[in-house]
């Protein structure tokens, strides 16, 4: 070996002896500071601070040169430049040739200065690693850290050669230019394939390549600093040819991959409920889903190790093991053991090949691909995760085969047997063993040392003349004698051990190794629990666990192109690595259940955002892993790829374990248990990755973790108001419910009225809801405006909305979901007028005050678009004054009213009152259907004790009083649902219910008396401009006793996917869609099923212009025609025989007819023009209403005459849903609510109101459901007090 520091000398270009760095004297300087450390005279503190000085001498002085000289260089290519620019007008070849030539003149003082760099960077390399080795101290570490990355920089040009490449750039564009002048101009940047053969530029090529390799060392030890910086690719990096690459391969380990993530997560949504159906508990589906974890931590080993020798026979045994594994775990049903379910899950982790699918890649693809080939593995990756889920969800089906059971847990065991034979037999016919392995197999003679020759041949081939092949390699082993054992051993010995192994890892790789096990830990925490959490709180079917599961995998792709297109060309990998981490610290602290509810808002962003941020996360932390690592866990059995694997199948083995030991505190806590330590690990990798950050360079790294904590506190806030109060711990399925419970308080609906009462009485009491419908919060129909028709269309079983038709033929529909009507209705909110409270016997301040209680979370002031501004404007204009602006009173004149939906179309519900309750003192039952009160007798006095209620499944279940007189049940099931349930429960007209076999409780001939709704008309108005999609907004409270709004929709003329009996898209008209039963086309006697579906078909064939427009309606005070209620049956989901008689008084026809004639006047107001035909009569757009789309109704309509208006009220009437009635105030319940005669009993909803409230009721009902429970509790502590 040739000495370096003479080498260094003879090399020296004369004229720039006195800028190289002073290899000798800081030799000298070196063994004189160990000589003084050792015999006291100097600390280490001091040495390191002085030599550091020193070397920031030498490094600062060849910079300056470097920089001084590329400014030289520049100059004179600058002049060049001018000369080629004045060649470009003439064909002068000699001229050509001259500035050609000087051009190759700076090219080669170019390649000197390469050399200077090369030599100089290579004595910094060496001097470091003496440092190092003399003083048994990471100095090079700090040192490279510290200065690399600092803004004032001076190790940065020789670090990144930046200007150098630059001048090489800019003489390669111009040589380039001046070859092809006398044709073509290519730019060497438009074909960068196109190569320049010119000797000088393969000179300076080559000799960039050589001072890449100098400064490697330099890189690698940035990269430990987490400081990453532009990769170069040398020609020794890559020893497979694109002959030996085998395509078919490659893709063959990709769906191996995609299939065992398949396979991995294709359980996780049946997970809970297959191992209650063998007898254990939900919580198992973590052992479920973590054995195979636990066996992939074996099988990763004995992968690798294998994969040494071959590829094909490793992917053999892995399909055949997961066919074995499937195949147990789809028999385990059949078997009835989840012994045999959780050794399938073994077998199956036990055929995990991912280890061969990393080294696959890393070792048998050229490197041009190799960066596309692990983008593929991630998205198969990615892919398979998304498609376990979704491919689970189609898997809803149960049938038998010669006695095994097929069904929605035993399917992905039967659907994966079959993938993976038939990846077997694909694998068999296609896959080719990688031409190293197969040499090495056959002779087995292959050396490292060998592989190295030839790797340096092969460079050497690339060498040009002007330094020679024997000089180069001179170059490439002049070295200091004391360095050559070590750095033979550290370049070439692979780890024999994962202790081994584990001792090569420097802070920054155990670093990267912690995020990834925290990043995995999480991940599998949110992965494997989604399915008992969302079933737990949100009553999630399989189904719906699929989906989310599936859509969390597929936001892997777009977040990863988004990342590495964009994000990575703003910061740098460490910045985003840091930024990340507390973005998924956000999304663990957002998952808790800390409030008195938990919302799927809540859970699914905080979800999303943990899981998107640990994608990119992992991204990079691979990325950064991949660089860090020592070069010596490239290679071998105990390689990075293996560390990797194994620290992140360690973390899901970890989560599972947690998930099942968490189910032990039941799974109420689970949620919390789980996110505790996700938490603190991720706390830990956050304080470990700043330990390892260069904190004198922090700014730009400010920004970026800046940004995204903001952008996630803004989603955060942005779902805020939603995640409170939109779904809660104490709301469970019925079928849940014990066979007998004990409550202060039973509240029978949990509709408008009832959920605000619940939610005040809860604050102190024990309360039972009972709601025979099922959660708002699980339908987005309920909760989207767009959607509002879609759900007063749907008649099935389990609608929200349950149809019913009065005996006049009008059709409507009752409330079965918890919130009740605020479920279904138009969203207007506003007050009753101070008439109505004052009537009603309430207390004006505590009436306000409840309003406001209620009005804080689901009402809102909605923003006017250009149709209901106008509406509003002819209103005004045609005399409905004064102009009382927004307001949620109840003020004759117009106004814009309230909504309970907000700025974003989404329905606020009373069921989002439920947020005020005290989750331990109420408990809410969903599709709980009440079959009858029960009663005792204090005396002759019956008195409420208990109700009786069937689940889902049709048990039956019993919920009783606490003892105390004060204990209530209180009936909110609606204007329909509790006149209905007091005659099944024995009070009502005596006969009426002798009739049907009823005993009787109490005889009161009034339960089911009163029953009124408010008539409805309206008038489309065809619109020659566009409208915007609006409910009601804005109304006009007349003095002649009738109320006109509007509602429009841009949509009316959009098909649905729906089709007609024809085929032709059915079309959507918003509330007055025949589909919902307001059909005005024909009288309400006629409106059978079958007419719909005509008016629905013939409304389809209409051309979209024609139906653009609104409905400007008016609904007739009170009112004050009243109808009645009776049984139809004894069932109590059966909709009782209603009647309104509509119209039956004159003064409401009367109304009704005021109130079309003021349409017409605001149709032809000036402020209305824009949206109405100037020559389209007002008797015509009634006949329109009447007969369009179809003249199902015979008979002449015209004329605005009264006679001719009251027929068309008679004929159009619909409903507003706003009936009422059947207990009322002084019929059937006192002032207080109380049922007459009976104790302990009370009615509290619209069927006491002997008049509609205001121009909507729902904002009265929510008021009197909290004004209610507040006068309850005040009564009763006053009462106990007093006792």
């Amino acid at each position: 070996m040739v000495n370096f520091g003479k080498v260094l000398v003879s090399d020296q270009l004369e004229e720039w002896k006195e800028y190289y760095i002073n290899y000798k004297m800081m030799k000298k300087k070196l063994k004189h500071y160990v000589q003084q450390t050792q015999n006291g005279g100097r600390n280490h503190e001091q040495v390191l601070k002085e030599f550091s000085r020193m070397l920031d001498d030498q490094i600062e002085k060849v910079v300056l040169f470097l920089l001084k000289q590329q400014g030289h260089l520049a100059s004179r290519i600058e002049k060049l430049g001018e000369q080629r620019a004045v060649l470009t007008e003439q064909s002068d070849i000699s001229q050509v040739s001259q500035v050609r030539e000087a051009y190759r003149q700076v090219g080669l003082d170019l390649v000197k200065l390469l050399r200077f760099v090369d030599m100089n960077a290579t004595g910094i390399r060496k001097i470091l690693k003496k440092f190092d080795k003399r003083f048994g101290y990471r100095f090079t570490d700090y040192y490279v850290s510290t200065r690399a990355n600092h803004p004032y920089s001076q190790l940065q040009p020789i670090f990144k050669q930046v200007g150098i490449v630059a001048v090489a750039g800019a003489l390669t564009r111009n040589l380039a230019s001046l070859q092809n002048h006398q044709g073509s101009f290519t730019s060497i940047y438009d074909h960068p394939s196109i190569t320049l053969k010119d000797p000088v530029i393969e000179q300076i090529n080559h000799s960039v390549q050589k001072l890449t390799h100098s400064t490697t060392f330099l890189k690698f030890l940035g990269q430990h600093a987490l400081i990453v910086p532009e990769d170069v690719q040398t020609s020794s990096d890559d020893l497979v040819d694109d002959q030996s690459y085998h395509f078919m391969s490659l893709m063959l380990n990709l769906v191996n991959t995609f299939l065992y993530m398949v396979n991995t997560y294709i359980i996780v949504p049946t997970a809970d409920d297959y191992s209650v159906s063998l007898g254990a508990a939900a919580t198992v589906c973590g052992v479920i889903i973590g054995s195979m974890a636990v066996a992939q931590v074996f099988s990763s080993v004995y992968f690798s190790a294998w994969s040494n020798k071959s590829y094909f026979r490793p992917l053999v045994f892995s399909s055949i093991m997961l066919f074995s594994g499937n195949l147990l775990y789809a028999l385990a049903y059949d078997l009835n053991s989840i012994t045999v379910l959780i050794l399938g899950r073994l077998l199956c982790g036990l055929g995990s090949a991912r280890a061969v699918n990393r080294r696959y890649i890393s070792d048998c693809v050229p490197l041009k691909i190799r960066l596309k080939a692990s983008a593929g593995f991630v998205s198969a990756s990615a892919l398979g995760m998304a498609c376990g889920p979704a491919l689970a969800g189609l898997l809803q089906t149960e049938f038998k085969i010669y006695g095994v059971t097929f069904n929605q847990n035993t399917l992905p065991g039967w659907v994966m047997c079959l993938a993976w034979v038939v990846n077997l037999i694909w694998l068999w016919i296609s896959f080719k063993e990688p031409d190293h392995i197969a040499k090495e197999n056959a002779a087995n003679t292959q050396s490292s040392d060998s592989n190295h020759r030839r790797s340096d041949n092969l460079e050497d081939g690339l060498a040009q003349p002007l330094l020679t092949e024997e000089k180069e390699r001179q170059d490439e082993n002049v070295q200091d004698d004391d360095d050559k054992e070590e750095d033979r051993k550290e370049c070439h010995k692979p780890a024999t051990s994962l202790a081994a192994a584990y001792r090569l890892l420097t802070p920054s790789v155990k670093v990267q190794l912690l995020i990834y096990f925290m990043l995995k830990f999480t991940m599998e925490i949110l992965l494997s629990e989604s399915s008992v959490v969302t079933s737990f709180y949100f009553n999630w079917s399989t189904g719906s666990v699929a989906i989310f599961l599936a859509v969390l995998g597929l936001t892997v792709l777009p977040v990863n192109i988004i990342v590495g297109s964009y994000v990575t060309n703003l910061f740098e990998d460490r910045q985003i690595l840091v930024a990340s981490e507390i973005m998924v610290l956000i999304g663990i602290a957002a998952s808790f259940h800390f409030t008195s509810s938990y919302s799927i808002p809540q859970y699914v962003t905080s979800a999303i955002i943990t899981f998107v941020f640990a994608e990119v996360l992992e991204g990079v932390n691979l990325s950064l892993l991949s660089r860090v690592m020592s070069s010596r866990l490239s290679r071998g059995t105990y390689n990075g790829g293996l560390l990797s694997t194994e620290a992140g199948t360690l973390a899901r083995v970890a989560a599972d374990v947690t998930i099942t030991a968490a189910g032990y505190l039941g799974q109420s806590q689970l949620l919390n248990a789980t996110l505790v330590p996700s938490l603190v690990i991720c706390l830990a990798s956050i304080a470990a990755t700043f330990g390892t950050y260069n904190s004198l360079h922090i700014k730009t790294q400010v920004k970026a973790m800046a940004f995204f904590i903001l952008t996630g506190l803004f989603v955060l806030l942005s779902v805020s108001q939603q995640a409170l109060g939109q779904n809660y711990t104490f709301m469970r399925e019925a079928t849940h419910a014990p066979p007998v419970a004990y409550y202060d308080y039973i509240v029978i609906g949990g509709g408008t009225a009832g959920c605000p009462l619940a939610a005040t009485l809860s604050r102190r009491y024990r309360v039972l809801v009972l709601e025979r419908g099922g959660s708002p919060y699980d339908d987005d129909r309920v909760l989207n405006m767009a959607h509002f028709s879609d759900v007063l269309s749907d008649t099935s079983a389990s609608s929200p909305s349950q149809r019913f038709v009065s005996e006049e033929g009008v059709i409507n529909s009752r409330p079965r979901v918890l919130g009740g009507g605020s479920c279904l209705n138009a969203g207007f909110f506003t007050r009753a007028g101070a008439g109505y409270v004052r009537a009603a016997g309430w207390d004006a301040r505590e009436v306000l005050n409840a309003y406001r209680w209620v009005e804080d979370v689901v009402a809102f002031q909605p923003e006017l678009g250009p149709w209901q501004a106008a509406v509003r404007r002819g209103l005004l204009e045609t005399g409905v004054v004064p102009d009382n602006g927004f307001t949620y009173d109840h003020i004759p004149g117009t106004k814009v009213g309230g909504s309970i939906f907000d700025p974003e179309g989404r329905r606020h519900t009373a069921a989002d009152l439920l947020r005020y309750s005290r989750p331990e003192g109420i408990d809410v039952l969903l599709r709980a259907r009440v079959a009858r009160i029960l009663f005792s007798y204090r005396g002759t006095k019956p008195v409420a004790r208990g109700v009786v209620y069937r689940d889902s499944q049709g048990i039956i279940h019993v919920a009783y009083l606490n003892q105390g007189d004060a204990n209530e049940i209180i009936l909110s099931a609606g204007a329909l649902g509790s006149p209905q349930l007091l005659m099944l429960s024995g009070v009502g007209p005596a006969d009426h219910l002798r009739s049907y076999g009823l005993d009787v409780v109490v005889d009161n001939p009034e339960v089911g008396q009163g029953m009124s709704d408010n008539p409805m008309n309206a008038i489309f108005v065809p619109s020659p401009s566009p409208v915007e999609l609006s409910l009601i907004q804005v109304v006009g409270i007349t003095r002649f006793g009738s109320y006109i709004e509007g509602a429009s929709g841009s949509d009316w003329s959009t098909r649905s996917a729906a089709s007609t009996s024809t085929g032709a898209p059915e079309r959507s008209f918003g509330m007055f869609s025949p589909q919902t039963g307001q059909l005005a086309t024909v009288p309400p006697k006629q409106r059978t099923p079958e007419a719909i579906a005509r008016a629905v078909e013939a409304m389809s064939r209409v051309p979209d212009a024609a139906m653009r427009g609104g409905f400007i309606l008016e609904k007739v005070l009170g009112p004050q025609s009243a109808g009645s209620l009776a049984l139809r049956n004894l069932d109590p989901d059966d909709n009782p025989v209603v009647s309104f008689n509509y119209f039956a008084h004159p003064d409401d026809l009367r109304r009704c007819v005021a109130g079309i004639e003021e349409i017409e006047r605001v149709i032809r107001s000036r402020a209305f023009a824009r949206f109405a035909y100037p020559n389209f009569a007002f008797p015509a757009m009634l006949n329109v209403t009447a007969e369009f789309p179809v003249n199902l109704m015979r008979g002449v309509r015209g004329g605005s005459d009264p006679a001719a208006l009251e027929r068309f009220c008679r004929d159009t009437v619909m409903t507003i849903w706003h009936y009422h009635g059947g207990c009322q105030v002084g019929r059937v319940v006192d002032r207080d609510y109380r049922v007459l005669g009976i104790d302990a009993l009370r009615v509290i909803d619209g069927s006491t109101f002997n008049a509609s409230p205001g121009t909507n009721p729902q904002a009265t009902v929510m008021m009197l459901g909290r004004y209610m429970g507040v006068k309850i509790q005040k009564e009763r502590m006053l009462t106990e007090g007093s006792g």
